[in-house]
């Protein structure tokens, strides 16, 4: 759905109460997530602790590329399970609460709201770490597996996804303290809502230069897979460097 059906969907969640078999589902689901994310934790824990053959080696320095996989996951996997958490206490909130006041309920339905916009901000993690790695992947094949993407690529790809946190950080906080923020289909912060001049102008200059810094640098990555070659498949500023010289 749309942005715009996120009012429909928090009203008929104020007005409905989880029957039982909604409630087991719910719990279900919790013990799906406590599972998948435990084992997601455990992987993020072994990239961190990885060390080489040798005894006694420090760990392996966190790749480039691999820094900014863990950071559009960590944004992902936050705000849906952010979204989960704030709709099951919705839901027991309006299932099991004798009195529900109204300052609760609109709390309760605001942050369920926030997690909601923010989900379309970062639809975008998975397929830009999906680049990230193809990118990476297409050095090492030219290098044999001993070098990286060009130094430019490697900053292009950090250039991205701040400005993707940034993007979901400007949703996070326009929505926070202003109800009139909203997000586009693309998951940048609309603030035709917003009654503070001078917020909605800071807000939108930021979303530009947001708008900018993700686009030009996924372009730049995008780029770097079509003209790198085994001579240039490396950064050495990095500690990478090409295979032929």
């Amino acid at each position: 759905g749309s942005p715009n059906d996120d009012g429909k969907d928090l009203e008929e969640l104020a007005c409905a109460e989880a029957s039982g078999l909604e409630l087991m589902v719910m719990m279900l689901q919790s013990l799906v997530l406590f599972v998948a994310y435990g084992a997601v934790l455990g992987v993020v824990w072994s990239i961190l602790v990885a060390r080489d053959v040798a005894e006694g080696a420090p760990p392996a320095p966190i790749t480039p590329t691999m820094l900014c996989v863990l950071i559009l996951s960590a944004m992902y996997f936050f705000i849906h399970i952010g979204l989960f958490l704030a709709s099951a206490v919705a839901a027991c909130i309006f299932s099991f609460a004798t009195t529900v006041t109204h300052e609760r309920v609109e709390s309760v339905l605001r942050m369920v709201h926030l997690f909601k916009l923010a989900e379309y901000t970062v639809k975008l993690c998975p397929m830009m770490a999906v680049l990230c790695l193809g990118v990476r992947e297409r050095a090492l094949n030219l290098s044999a597996y001993q070098g990286s993407p060009q130094c430019w690529a490697q900053d292009a790809m950090y250039v991205a996804t701040f400005a993707l946190l940034l993007q979901l950080l400007l949703v996070l906080i326009g929505g926070t303290f202003s109800p009139g923020v909203g997000v586009d289909e693309s998951g940048s912060p609309v603030t035709r809502g917003m009654k503070y001049v001078p917020g909605m102008v800071a807000l939108e200059a930021a979303k530009a230069l947001a708008f900018v810094a993700l686009y030009g640098g996924l372009a730049l990555v995008a780029v770097s897979v079509l003209v790198i070659r085994p001579e240039t498949a490396g950064c050495e500023a990095r500690g990478f460097r090409p295979l032929v010289f």
